[in-house]
């Protein structure tokens, strides 16, 4: 009985497993690393100039978050960039301007 036992146990710990989505591709990882840099990188112009027209900035953000939102639920794309937030908050300026620079050249639409 005890054998049984030790053998049945690792299946039902699988079978009480969270299943999860398959990993996201490389392409909406991307796309929210770029609205977390352009999310930045738009915090540090409006310091500096409060009237300053981010409309490029706010385009390219929408894009990108529209590419996201094929890979992620609202949900985990939420996460993510709230995670990518608090990592990168404290990123110099200089590259997240170079970064989100990369991402305006870059931007769904854009080519």
């Amino acid at each position: 009985m005890i054998r049984t036992s030790v053998l049945l146990a690792p299946l039902a710990l699988m079978a009480c497993e969270p299943q999860t989505s398959t990993p996201a591709s490389s392409d909406a990882e991307a796309s929210v690393q770029c609205v977390t840099m352009l999310s930045l990188h738009a915090i540090e112009l409006r310091k500096a100039n409060p009237s300053a027209d981010d409309g490029q900035v706010k385009a390219a953000i929408a894009a990108y978050r529209a590419q996201a939102e094929k890979e992620f639920t609202p949900d985990e794309l939420a996460q993510f960039l709230a995670s990518n937030i608090a990592v990168f908050d404290d990123t110099p300026a200089d590259k997240v301007a170079a970064e989100a620079e990369a991402c305006l050249k870059n931007a769904p639409g854009s080519r």
